[in-house]
C-alpha cells in the first residue's frame, strides 16, 4: 500500500469517526429534549422544546420553504398576497368577495396529513401566515367604520353569518373512559387557553360530566373548574369513608382485589356492578338543577349529552336546549354514563315543569313508532349508532368533529394512528395495522347485527357522519394498557391534577393543525358576536385602524 492510499484510509477514517461522533451528540441532544418536552408542564415550554428539535435536525428549513407535493402552495401564496393587496388599498368590495370566494377548511389541500408529521413544533409557515392573514381580514372588517361603502353592522353581520355557515362549524365530542375520563379537563383547558375550545360541546358516558361542567360555566367560571379547584369530588370521599366502615381491615395490596370483589357482591345482590348513586351525587354537586336551557342562556354554548334509551339498551340518543331544553343537565350525565343494565342501575331523566319544579321527564316518539319498530333492521340499528353525531350537524351545521378519546382500551390504538412527528414507529405501524383489520371486523359484526347494542357502544365510537379525511381529528393521551389496572380507580384530588396534566399533553401536537382547522371559524363567530353587540354608535374604527 501506498503512502498516498494509507494517508487517505486515515482521512477517511478520521471523517468518519467525526460524522459518528456528531451523530451520537446530535441523537443524544434530541433525545434530552424530547424527554424534557414529555416532562413540560405549559404548551409554551413543550412549543419551545419541539422548535429546538426541529433546529437541530434542520425541519425549520422545512417548514420555511413554502413548496411541498402535498397542497397547492402556489395558489395559497397568491391568495394571501392579494388579501394583503385588498387590505393595503381598502379595497373591501374584493375583501368581502374573497372572504366568501373560498368558504371550506381544507382549501387546495392544507389539511394533508403529510402537512403535520414532518416537523415538531408546526408545518409550513406559510399556511400559518395565511390563516393569521385571513383572520386579521376578518378582524378588521368588523372593525370598519359604519359609513365607509356603505358597509354597516347588519352587511358585516350578514357576510359573518354567511360564510360561517357555508364554512360549518366544529365540535368537541368527549367519549367515554371511565376513571381516565378526567383527562378530558385538561383537553378542555388546553383547547380553551389556547382560544380553540368549539362553542359546541358533546358527552358521551363518563365523558359527559366533563362536557356538563363546561356547559354550565361561562369563561370567567371556567378556569378555576379547570384547574381542578372548582370540581367537587366529596361524593367519592363520602363513598370511600362508608367503605372504610365496612372493610377497613384489608390487607396491604389487596385494594385493587377488595374492588372486585366489592363489585361481585354487589352484581349477585343487585344485578349491577357498579354504584350509580355515587355518580349521581357527583353530578348533583357540580352541577346544581340547571337545565339545558338554563344553561345555555348563561353560557351562550351548546351541550349536548349521548344517552341510551330505555327500551333498546344501548342506543343513544342526544339531549340538548332544543330536544330537551327543560331537562336537568346532572340527570342526562347520569343516564348518559349507565349505559347497561348490568353495570347501572335503570336511572331516571328529571326535568323543570313550568313552576320550576323537579319531576320525572317523559319522552314521546314523534312518528308514533316504538323503538322495536325502527331498530328491528340491521340498517336502522346502524343509522341510530350515527345518530347524535349525524343529529348534531343537522341541528348546528356541524362538519367537523373534535374527539378526545380516553378509553383506556381503544385510546393506544387510536394513537397509533396519530403520525405527529416524533410518534411514528414500527410498534405504532403495527399497531395501526392490527387494530385496523379488528375495528373493520367489529364494522361488520356490528352491520350485520351480531354484535350486542351494549358492547358495541363499548368497544366502538359513534359514527362520524362524513366521509371527508378533515372531517375528524383525535386527541389522545399517551395511555398504555398497564393504566387498565385504574380503570376504575376512586377519582380523588391527586388523581384529578395528574391526569389533568395528561389530558393537556395530548393536545399539544394538535394546536398547529386545530388552528388551521379551526382559526377562520373561531375568527368569525368573534367577528359576529362583536358587531352584533356594538351600537351604530361605536363602529367608527376606520379601515386597518
Amino acid at each position: 500500500m501506498s503512502l498516498l492510499d494509507s494517508l487517505i484510509n486515515i482521512v477517511w477514517t478520521v471523517l468518519t469517526f467525526s460524522w459518528i461522533r456528531r451523530r451520537a451528540a446530535l441523537h443524544a441532544a434530541v433525545e434530552d429534549l424530547k424527554r424534557a418536552s414529555k416532562a413540560a408542564e405549559t404548551y409554551e415550554q413543550w412549543h419551545n422544546l419541539q422548535a429546538e428539535i426541529d433546529r437541530l435536525l434542520g425541519l425549520d428549513l422545512w417548514r420555511r420553504r413554502n413548496d411541498s407535493k402535498y397542497y397547492d402552495w402556489f395558489k395559497i401564496s397568491q391568495q394571501k398576497r392579494e388579501i394583503e393587496r385588498c387590505q393595503v388599498n381598502g379595497d373591501i368590495l374584493n375583501l368581502c368577495g374573497l372572504l366568501r370566494m373560498h368558504p371550506v377548511r381544507n382549501l387546495y389541500d392544507i389539511l394533508s396529513p403529510r402537512l403535520y408529521t414532518k416537523a415538531h413544533a408546526g408545518t409550513k409557515l406559510l399556511i400559518e401566515d395565511y390563516i393569521r392573514q385571513v383572520q386579521r381580514c376578518i378582524s378588521d372588517l368588523a372593525a370598519i367604520s359604519g359609513t365607509q361603502a356603505g358597509f354597516n353592522s347588519q352587511t358585516k353581520m350578514e357576510l359573518f353569518h354567511d360564510t360561517s355557515h357555508a364554512f360549518g362549524r366544529s365540535t368537541l365530542v368527549l367519549q367515554g373512559g371511565s376513571a381516565f375520563s378526567m383527562c378530558h379537563v385538561g383537553v378542555v383547558k388546553a383547547l380553551h387557553l389556547r382560544g380553540l375550545l368549539p362553542r359546541i360541546v358533546t358527552g358521551t358516558a363518563t365523558g359527559a360530566l366533563v362536557a356538563a361542567l363546561v356547559g354550565v360555566h361561562t369563561d370567567d367560571e371556567l378556569l378555576e373548574v379547570l384547574a381542578g379547584k372548582a370540581i367537587d369530588l366529596s361524593s367519592f370521599h363520602r363513598a370511600r369513608l362508608r367503605r372504610r366502615k365496612l372493610a377497613d381491615d384489608a390487607p396491604a395490596g389487596t385494594k385493587w382485589f377488595q374492588a372486585v370483589r366489592r363489585r361481585g357482591a354487589r352484581f349477585l345482590r343487585t344485578g349491577h356492578v357498579f354504584n350509580i348513586h355515587v355518580l349521581q351525587e357527583c353530578a348533583q354537586d357540580n352541577l346544581g338543577d340547571i337545565t339545558f336551557e338554563e344553561a345555555f342562556s348563561k353560557t351562550g354554548r351548546i351541550l349536548n349529552v349521548t344517552v341510551a334509551l330505555p327500551n333498546e339498551v344501548g342506543i343513544p340518543q342526544l339531549l340538548n336546549y332544543i330536544t330537551a331544553p327543560h331537562v336537568l343537565i346532572w340527570s342526562a350525565v347520569v343516564a348518559s354514563t349507565a349505559t347497561s343494565k348490568t353495570l347501572y342501575a335503570p336511572v331516571q331523566l328529571y326535568c323543570k315543569n313550568e313552576i320550576g319544579s323537579t319531576e320525572p321527564y317523559a319522552a314521546t316518539d314523534h312518528d308514533g313508532s316504538t323503538l322495536k319498530q325502527r331498530t328491528g333492521s340491521t340498517r336502522g340499528r346502524a343509522e341510530l349508532q350515527e345518530a347524535p353525531l349525524k343529529r348534531i350537524g343537522e341541528l348546528f351545521n356541524v362538519n367537523h368533529f373534535i374527539v378526545s378519546q380516553n378509553r383506556p382500551y381503544i385510546a393506544p390504538f387510536v394513537r397509533a394512528e396519530q403520525n405527529y412527528a416524533g410518534h411514528s414507529t414500527l410498534l405504532n405501524t403495527l399497531i395501526r395495522l392490527w387494530s385496523g383489520e379488528v375495528f373493520h371486523m367489529l364494522n361488520q359484526l356490528n352491520s350485520i347485527g351480531w354484535l350486542p347494542t351494549p358492547l358495541c357502544r363499548l368497544l366502538m365510537d359513534e359514527t362520524i357522519p362524513s366521509n371527508s379525511r378533515w372531517a375528524k381529528i383525535s386527541l389522545t393521551p399517551d395511555l398504555t394498557f398497564k393504566d387498565l389496572l385504574a380503570l376504575f380507580d376512586t377519582p380523588t384530588e391527586h388523581l384529578l391534577d395528574e391526569w389533568i396534566m395528561r389530558g393537556e399533553r395530548s393536545v399539544w401536537p394538535a394546536v398547529p393543525e386545530l388552528r388551521v382547522r379551526c382559526g377562520i371559524e373561531f375568527e368569525l363567530e368573534r367577528a359576529y358576536e362583536s358587531v352584533r353587540r356594538r351600537s351604530p354608535e361605536q363602529l367608527g374604527v376606520d379601515f386597518g385602524g
